[in-house]
């Protein structure tokens, strides 16, 4: 009864005058520093408790939460350039992939972390960075700042590799990061591949189609030649049994040949059309066997594609396409198409033996919370909030009695 009478009391206080700082013109209230410094003072402790307290409980709730952990594989062998590195994070981050991660995930028992995998997924990328995330060292340029450069040096730059590629998995707890690193690893070493290859072989096959339309369309000019040139040499070799009919006996034809005219036998212009025949016919022949050739590697990457494709299994790893292709390898008879699969089988053994990292068992560090930085970050909000809420009632009270 004593606390409410001393607040009755605190309100029945006469308005402070306009000498002490504060006066009334119309519907405005003009309060001095020394105004606020009291209401601050009179309110201090529900300042204080309305910072602190919940600065405490935030600051408590922050200690006791588990802590994040992380790992951290290293790759030496990876050397990739701006748009490859794009592309492999496209694949990675894919709902395609992380349809095949969060499944071993859960088989494994590690049902959260697969669910925060599916959550951020559905955010974006940025999200799934905070649990997985790609560096590579050195950095790639910031191409859109290079001002000044010529379209061959952007060209160059654009072709920079990186040496290192470093894969961080964020989890918790401790002793569960290691075996959920070790599914994520096997993703990134065993099927991500597949999206590159599938990625180059669709490359590869466009590129050859359109070598193969350049060569019908050379083929075409050079047969249109072959053709025109064929008839002028049965013209010509008419024209040599006309002659021999008649008694002249040096029969020569003029060509003019700019501003000259030169003379010359019958026979020279007959052996120089099918001397012409001969290397349209061998051109020909050339483009023939490139376009046989192209066809052969667009068949060879049409099969390899749809090795990949084919395969409904989301355990699909780069090591079994492999034995897909040497298992194809065996079966080809013809020599050109064998050494071509032989190339393909270096080059896809070489992409593997560079997703192996520098450390098998890397260490697990423990992530700081930061509940220093972030307590404190809250008590200034909330001291703030508490200041308001002061002025506000304040302001409200003496507007009401001043109504009174």
């Amino acid at each position: 009864m004593t606390v409410i009478k001393e607040n009755d009391s605190a309100k029945n206080e006469p308005m402070p005058s306009a000498a002490k700082g504060v006066a009334f013109d119309g519907d405005e209230d003009e309060i001095d520093l020394m105004d606020y410094c009291v209401l601050l003072w009179r309110h201090k402790y529900l300042i204080i408790a309305g910072s602190i307290l919940p600065t405490l409980v935030i600051g408590l709730v922050l200690f006791s939460s588990p802590r994040d952990f992380e790992l951290t594989y290293t790759y030496g062998n990876w050397e990739v350039d701006d748009k490859k590195f794009e592309m492999f994070l496209d694949g990675f981050y894919s709902g395609e992939n992380l349809g095949r991660i969060i499944p071993r995930l859960k088989n494994e028992g590690f049902e959260k972390y697969a669910v925060s995998i599916g959550n951020a997924g559905a955010r974006g990328r940025k999200s799934l960075q905070k649990l997985i995330l790609f560096e590579v060292w050195p950095p790639y340029m910031d191409l859109s700042n290079m001002k000044g450069k010529g379209a061959s040096q952007m060209e160059e730059l654009r072709k920079l590799t990186s040496l290192l590629v470093k894969m961080t998995i964020t989890a918790r707890p401790q002793s569960d990061v290691a075996a959920i690193a070790s599914i994520v690893r096997n993703n990134v070493e065993h099927v991500t591949p597949l999206f590159d290859i599938e990625g180059e072989l669709i490359s590869e096959i466009n590129e050859y189609r359109t070598k193969m339309a350049e060569i019908e369309e050379n083929r075409f000019g050079l047969e249109l030649s072959l053709k025109t040139k064929t008839n002028i040499l049965a013209q010509l070799k008419n024209m040599k049994v006309e002659v021999l009919d008649t008694t002249e006996t040096n029969f020569t034809l003029q060509f003019n040949i700019g501003n000259q005219s030169e003379y010359l036998p019958l026979a020279y212009h007959i052996r120089a059309a099918e001397t012409g025949i001969v290397e349209l016919k061998e051109e020909v022949r050339q483009y023939e066997d490139e376009h046989t050739h192209y066809e052969e590697l667009t068949a060879l990457n049409e099969k390899l594609l749809g090795g990949i494709r084919n395969s409904k299994s989301s355990e699909y790893t780069v090591g079994q396409f492999h034995s897909f292709v040497s298992d194809l390898h065996g079966r080809t008879e013809k020599t050109e198409v064998k050494d071509d699969l032989t190339a393909y089988i270096k080059r896809l053994e070489n992409r593997m033996l560079s997703r192996v990292p520098v450390t098998d068992t890397p260490k697990t560090h423990s992530l700081g919370k930061g509940t220093v930085k972030k307590t404190g970050t809250a008590f200034v909000m909330f001291l703030i909030v508490s200041v308001f809420a002061t002025f506000l009632r304040e302001g409200v009270r003496r507007r009401h009695a001043g109504t009174v």
